[in-house]
């Protein structure tokens, strides 16, 4: 008897299994654009105010992957070369910090009003982090990420390094108001980072150099037994601003004030840089 032959779509000649076989394929693709697009979404979704990735269980709450917190004590100007070199220095940061690291900044002033932490900001996602993405524009992103972080966050930098001077530098005083303002710091469980520039001469009734304290002073002081935790676990780098030490009877004893302050405080890093200008 002869074979039968196997049946074949009517239209084209294509056996019906091949036909089967295109349409499972071309499900699976969609099923896999679908998933891929939904991975993508859930890893860019963010707070509209804070730009912060959002919590674990779907809500609006920020969830920051680290923390950067930077005080400006400026209560002293600085010279054009300290500006340009503290600019590039503060941008590096920016362009360095993990996506995700929620910035906030304080600044150091005789007016306790001014003291606190602006409103917090995480750096998103940039152009270059979508550029193997099908389904994200690389130029909103970008455009985003500079509008939205880059240019409210160097604002704000710029105003802070235009200060007016002060007569008193409480430094301790801004740095606790701005890590305790600063939303979810003090017991956020991931990488901190505290950025203080400052010629680190503290002048206020707490402590004052030009007095002549020094840090068995401090410590012997009811001030001593107000002083924080806050920094645990946290990596610390001072920017000093060289200055006249006029007055200052042991002028190495600063240094070694914010080593013993910052081994109080928790600090796991610690790290001065000079901002020189001759």
């Amino acid at each position: 008897m002869p074979r039968k032959k196997r049946k074949k779509n009517q239209a084209n000649g294509v056996p019906s299994w091949i036909l089967a076989l295109g349409a499972i394929l071309a499900i699976s693709a969609l099923i896999g654009a679908f998933l891929w697009r939904n991975q993508t979404e859930k890893e860019m979704a963010m707070n509209k105010e804070t730009l912060c990735p959002l919590a674990a269980d779907g809500s609006s709450a920020s969830a920051p992957t680290a923390m950067t917190v930077i005080l400006f004590d400026l209560t002293d100007p600085i010279s054009p070369a300290q500006r340009k070199q503290l600019t590039e220095y503060i941008e590096q940061e920016l362009v360095e910090a993990p996506r995700g690291t929620q910035f906030t900044l304080g600044v150091v002033n005789e007016d306790s009003t001014t003291w606190g932490a602006s409103a917090p900001l995480c750096k998103p996602f940039a152009g270059k982090d979508v550029m193997r993405r099908l389904d994200q524009n690389q130029k909103l992103v970008q455009k985003r990420y500079e509008n939205q972080f880059l240019s409210p966050l160097r604002g704000m930098i710029r105003e802070m390094l235009s200060a007016k001077p002060a007569n008193h530098s409480p430094i301790m005083e801004a740095l606790q108001s701005l890590l305790a303002s600063t939303p979810g710091f003090l017991t956020f469980p991931g990488p901190r980072r505290l950025i203080v520039v400052s010629d680190l001469l503290q002048n206020s009734d707490v402590f004052n150099f030009y007095r002549g304290d020094d840090w068995q002073a401090f410590k012997a002081s009811p001030s001593f037994q107000r002083l924080g935790h806050n920094l645990k676990g946290a990596d610390v780098k001072f920017f000093q601003i060289p200055r006249s030490f006029n007055g200052i009877n042991r002028p190495a004893m600063v240094r070694d004030f914010w080593v013993n302050y910052c081994e109080v405080q928790g600090c796991v890093h610690l790290k001065f840089i000079p901002l020189e200008d001759l």
